[in-house]
């Protein structure tokens, strides 16, 4: 005669909500307008538009921008501060593009930060030409 053992009871679908909660939150990140410099983060809760879906080779790039506003919209993501959007008529249209990674400003490494510490460093920075290096998917 066999002694009958509980067995464990898991409620997958509490398991799967959870874990898509999870994985919903870690998709939240922050995007920063250069031309408002230090405006509120706008929440971006798309993951099906992230640039890093694909793993792309990128080539380094060093672009010099001129003082005054940029027109480019940063996010934070996993991989640094990344170019978010390239506004119509930006100085650097058609130099930046969306997904870029922008790993540094002025020869400072800004490959770890966010996109607010970035935006604050760059605006800070806006009466001055600012050499900002990004690695990118598109060659030109």
């Amino acid at each position: 005669m066999g002694v009958a053992l509980p067995s464990p009871h898991l409620n997958y679908s509490n398991v799967q909500s959870e874990l898509s909660a999870q994985r919903h939150d870690s998709n939240l990140s922050y995007a920063y307008s250069l031309d408002d410099a230090v405006d509120s983060p706008k929440s971006l809760t798309s993951p099906s538009k992230s640039p890093f879906n694909e793993s792309p080779m990128r080539v380094k790039r060093e672009i010099v921008a001129p003082p005054g506003k940029l027109g480019i919209i940063i996010d934070t993501s996993s991989q640094g501060p990344i170019v978010h959007s390239v506004k119509s008529g930006s100085v650097l249209a058609g130099l930046v593009f969306e997904g870029d990674l922008i790993i540094a400003l002025d020869e400072e490494n800004t490959s770890e930060w966010t996109a607010h510490n970035l935006t604050k460093l760059v605006a800070s920075r806006s009466k001055c030409e600012r050499a900002i290096t990004v690695l990118s998917s598109v060659a030109i």
